[in-house]
């Protein structure tokens, strides 16, 4: 049998198929099981040499000019697949940018009819992660995509975030809350953000409301919602329902702010399609402007006093997103500062604040953004009404306290103890008078006036002025204030004032505490001893877990400063007792000293 292997080995048959080679084998089953095994092997050799040879041909690139090249490529050892690859990549780039200049005719109707049948023939290999670019791009430039291509995109996680915005945009207008499940998670960080820069440890100045208005929206959370909404006024629409129903379950006025902030991104970028639609526009567009200059005029009073009038009865709900608005503690801040400016302006001119229609105009402005939430929860869109006794009572009463403070100054008592604050400041205290006060406080404490320091802060831990005074966004700007001035610390009269009047009564609150660990941290070296163990020990028995880390900080700080002084004064001392040796040594040297008695006698 031995002497057949070789012929049959040399037969140079080349089957085309498995099958064809299974029934060849079994026409030899006389072999031996070795030889059969061997020819088998060589059998399958020949088939697969055949199939590659056969599939080369077949699916290969079938272009006559490119088959001489081909050879090559196998000189140069480029496998087929690699070849083949880069072609592909080729074509879908070329594919791509045919796509784009198709999108960017005129004629629209031509355009969108020749991309609406290039998607239906491409839909079936989305799936193909090679060739999906093309269909993602064709999905691109459809303003209406056919329901049933959106929902295999919705379907597939995975086609879900690679499609284009423009993409997920037609996804989201019939989906809801899909959009707010991408929505929500930038607006937490956008809030997170906000009430970290609030409490940051980081910097003793107030980066809270120094921050120019077009460097603050750049955010990644507004911008990333600007990239969202593009030029789509129904998602635009579903944003701001979704921040108004925020607000009115949290009650957090940094949601006011976000209103504010993607508004004025998209006035930024121009898109006119939404800045038409939104009634809120120019009135936000002008206190915007009076943010960024930190105050608002006469003129500009005005203005936002006729865009407020100018809102028709049909369209008493805008009053709800113009009262949003006005609560961004930005705006909040930005008024008050300037009713407190203009008050000045009314003592100088011996003048009633209620003769001041800037003044006037002012609180209103200031009240209607105070009353934002209850307006929107009560969904009573009116104007609220302005109480008589606040312009004809509590102002002339501030104005006086500011006008006691000035002739302070004058007479150079700025550091000696005023009288107390009239009464009626605190008995008819709301949310306006609270506000106002609260901005005094800061407007005092920016000049350094200690006496007044005092005088005002006596009134800011009353419960009627408490939730503005104890409140993040005013401890901020108080705090940064008062570290401009550490010398103020350094009697126990102003720290008794400012630690165990203000900030003690309120310890409870974490973020108060933290507020008054900022403090410290900046003031430390100047505050008084006594004052300062007195304050960390309060701090110390609250117990709590989420200060330990801040007050460990402190500590350390505190310790580290203490030993620098105690090597300061040693230093000093060694550098005295050298400076009096030095001084021993000259006397002795001296011809007076060295000469002897008796030649002085004689």
């Amino acid at each position: 049998m031995a002497d057949r292997n070789p012929k049959i080995l040399h037969i140079g048959f080349k089957p085309e198929s498995r099958a064809e080679a299974r029934g060849i084998i079994s026409n030899l089953s006389f072999l031996e099981t070795g030889i059969m095994l061997e020819l088998w092997g060589f059998v399958l050799e020949c088939l697969n040499k055949s199939n590659v040879k056969l599939q080369k041909v077949s699916n290969g690139i079938l272009l006559p000019s490119l088959q001489p090249a081909l050879p090559l490529l196998d000189l140069h050892k480029v496998p087929r697949l690699e070849f083949h690859q880069s072609v592909l990549d080729e074509m879908k780039e070329r594919m791509i940018s045919r796509i784009k200049e198709i999108a960017a005719g005129p004629d629209k109707g031509t355009k969108y009819r020749v991309l609406n049948e290039l998607l239906n023939k491409c839909m079936p290999v989305i799936k193909v992660k090679l060739l999906r670019p093309v269909v993602m791009c064709l999905m691109q430039y459809l303003p209406k995509i056919k329901s049933e291509h959106l929902q295999i995109v919705v379907s597939n996680k995975e086609l879900y975030d690679e499609a284009a915005v423009e993409v997920k945009q037609q996804i989201w207008e019939g989906d809801q809350s899909l959009f707010g499940e991408e929505v929500s998670p930038l607006l937490r960080s956008y809030v997170e953000m906000k009430e970290s820069t609030l409490l940051s440890m980081d910097s003793p100045q107030s980066t809270f409301f120094q921050t120019v208005p077009k460097l603050r929206r750049q955010t990644h959370s507004v911008q990333e919602v600007v990239r969202m909404v593009g030029k789509n006024t129904h998602l635009y629409e579903m944003i701001l329902q979704f921040l108004r129903t925020i607000f009115l379950r949290t009650q957090n006025v940094h949601y006011c702010t976000f209103r504010s902030e993607l508004l004025m991104s998209l006035h930024d970028r121009e898109v006119s399609e939404i800045l038409a639609d939104d009634p809120c526009h120019k009135f936000t567009w002008c206190l915007d402007a009076c943010i960024r200059e930190k105050f608002v005029d006469s003129k500009r009073a005005k203005e936002l006093l006729g865009l407020l009038d100018a809102v028709k009865w049909s369209q008493e709900h805008v009053l709800g997103d113009l009262s949003m608005v006005l609560c961004d503690p930005q705006s909040i801040h930005t008024i008050a500062a300037s009713i407190i400016k203009n008050l000045t302006t009314c003592i100088n001119n011996e003048s009633l604040p209620r003769a001041n229609e800037d003044v006037v105009i002012l609180v209103r402005l200031l009240c209607m953004g105070l009353k934002a939430w209850k307006m929107i929860d009560s969904r009573l869109f009116k104007e609220p009404k302005l109480d008589v006794d606040l312009i004809t009572r509590f102002l002339p009463c501030l104005s006086w306290l500011m006008a006691d403070d000035q002739l302070a100054v004058m007479s150079g008592k700025t550091n000696e103890q005023l009288d107390p604050a009239p009464s009626y400041l605190l008995t008819s205290c709301d949310d306006v008078s609270a506000v106002l006060l609260c901005h005094y406080a800061l407007h005092v404490t920016k000049q350094g006036w200690t006496g007044s320091i005092v005088r005002v802060v006596s009134c800011l831990s009353e419960e009627s002025v408490s939730e503005v005074a104890y409140s993040n966004t005013f401890l901020h700007d108080f705090v940064s204030h008062l570290i401009s001035f550490p010398e103020m610390f350094a009697t126990p009269e102003f720290c008794s004032a400012i630690f165990d009047k203000f900030f003690k009564p309120q310890c409870s609150q974490d973020s108060v505490c933290k507020h008054l660990i900022r403090l410290l941290l900046f003031t430390h070296h100047k505050v008084h001893t006594n004052s300062l163990s007195g304050a960390v020990e309060m701090l110390q028995n609250l117990n709590s877990v989420q200060l330990q880390s801040l007050l460990d900080g402190l500590s350390e700080r505190v310790r580290t400063y203490n030993e620098q002084q105690v090597q300061l004064q040693l230093q000093q001392q060694q550098q005295q007792q050298q400076q009096s040796i030095a001084a021993s040594n000259e006397l002795l040297d001296s011809p007076f000293v060295s000469t002897p008695l008796s030649s002085i006698l004689s």
